[in-house]
């Protein structure tokens, strides 16, 4: 159930707004997020079907394809399902700014407008306030059905969980001690990252970081733009990526740009503008975006500088569609103020649009933009990303939720972690059994699926 408490306020201090979290288990028992029982009569491909409504068909099989790879990637195409489930779960009624798709592989590496590395939460279609247990759940279970994918045995993923909770506690009970302006300007940078994982793995991490520090774009020029005669356009690469003007004319995306620009701070605008529109294509992204209207735009600077902005279509919240509209207005909106609120700083060119009844944000493409999520991994490896990305995603509640409520809930000991465990794995059973279902709905082709 999605509860509501009335938080004390930062003036309140420190001790009572610990002894206000401390209280709330009389309520919400630490023990009850343990509990997952099977949902009973509700079936989930449904909400799987609906959720895919109103993308673009041909690109929908596609979608549904890479969601029957794994229980992982039918998990990642399925957060609705996880929405309308922790919908009836227990919460201490303490909320943030929530990510409410927080996944092990929603979290990366991005550039700072200082050009400095971070890492943090990377993906925020999903954003609206709600609990923070939410995200802490979503994220255990991505982690539970990656271990599980990689023959990981289930000591050690019950390991893996302990110790992202217990990072997400000491972590904010940290950020209790902290003002809210420390708080905000708290962030992790690649010193935090190179010291959370094991020495001899090190170099595989230095050399993701390095590969994102190269990832700008110049380099994205290399292989995104190509030569027609004299003039330089996108490159076709369908039926991810195509020129498709019936989707967004170039009139149209004049359009949609000049709306983006009056998103921007003015001092933003003034960069902007010494770019000029050169082409741009249609480009399906990820797994959870596929079959909705995402574009690249290509714009040239003085002496052919090149600068890339991805368009994103922005729909309602999972959390509007299984709880009734509580966001008002442009949703490329929500998305952007949602990211500013959770990420530690945001890209300069963060802004948002709207074009015919459909609403967008846009962001730079390819600049700094990394990954840390091991692929073929190991428990340490897994076990050390877990508490990288525990730590991150107290920063983000501690933004704009209340660092010492939330610690106070949470306690001193590992009840809360013993709990968030033993859900995660009961959650990760519940998934491959959806996914289960799903594999064979498709063979029967009540979900088609191309490998696209």
């Amino acid at each position: 159930m999605i509860g509501t408490t009335k938080q004390p306020s930062v003036e309140a201090g420190r001790e009572k707004r610990l002894n206000f979290g401390k209280h709330l288990r009389a309520a919400a028992p630490r023990s009850d997020h343990a509990k997952w029982d099977i949902r009973g009569p509700m079936d989930p491909l449904p909400l799987v079907g609906e959720w895919s409504a109103g993308r673009i068909v041909g690109l929908v099989v596609i979608r549904h394809g890479r969601m029957a790879d794994s229980p992982l990637s039918f998990f990642r195409g399925s957060a609705v399902v996880m929405a309308r489930d922790l919908a009836k779960t227990s919460v201490s009624g303490l909320r943030v700014q929530a990510c409410n798709d927080a996944h092990l592989l929603n979290f990366g590496l991005f550039a700072s407008p200082e050009r400095n590395l971070l890492f943090d939460i990377n993906d925020f279609d999903e954003t609206l306030d709600g609990p923070w247990e939410w995200d802490l759940k979503r994220m255990a279970v991505s982690f539970v059905l990656t271990g599980r994918e990689h023959g990981i045995c289930g000591a050690d993923c019950k390991d893996t969980i302990s110790a992202a909770a217990r990072a997400y506690r000491k972590s904010m009970l940290r950020y209790c001690g902290m003002s809210p302006l420390d708080i905000w300007y708290s962030r992790v940078n690649e010193k935090a990252v190179r010291k959370v994982f094991a020495s001899d793995i090190r170099k595989a991490v230095d050399d993701r970081l390095d590969k994102a520090h190269a990832n700008g774009p110049t380099q994205a020029q290399s292989w995104l733009v190509t030569n027609n005669g004299d003039r330089p356009k996108l490159a076709d690469d369908p039926p991810l990526t195509r020129h498709a003007g019936h989707l967004l004319s170039r009139h149209k995306l004049v359009e949609l740009l000049g709306h983006y620009r009056e998103s921007l701070p003015e001092d933003h605008r003034q960069v902007f503008d010494r770019y000029e529109l050169v082409d741009h294509v249609f480009k399906a992204v990820g797994l959870e975006s596929i079959g909705t209207r995402c574009f690249v735009v290509y714009l040239s600077g003085p002496e052919g500088a090149p600068l890339f902005l991805q368009i994103k279509e922005a729909t309602p919240s999972i959390i509007d569609r299984i709880g009734g509209c509580r966001w008002k207005g442009n949703q490329g909106r929500r998305t952007v103020l949602g990211q500013r609120l959770i990420q530690g700083t945001t890209d300069i060119f963060l802004g948002w649009s709207h074009d015919e009844g459909r609403d967008y944000y846009l962001r730079q493409f390819r600049d700094m933009k990394g990954t840390l999520a091991p692929e073929a991994t190991s428990s340490e490896v897994l076990l050390d990303y877990a508490k990288l990305c525990g730590r991150t995603l107290a920063r983000a509640h501690a933004r704009s939720g209340d660092a010492c409520s939330i610690a106070g809930y949470l306690g001193a000991d590992d009840a809360f972690e013993r709990a968030l465990s033993k859900f995660a794995g009961a959650y990760a059973s519940q998934v491959e059994r959806d996914f289960d279902a799903f594999r064979k709905a498709a063979i029967a082709g009540k979900f088609p699926t191309s490998k696209g």
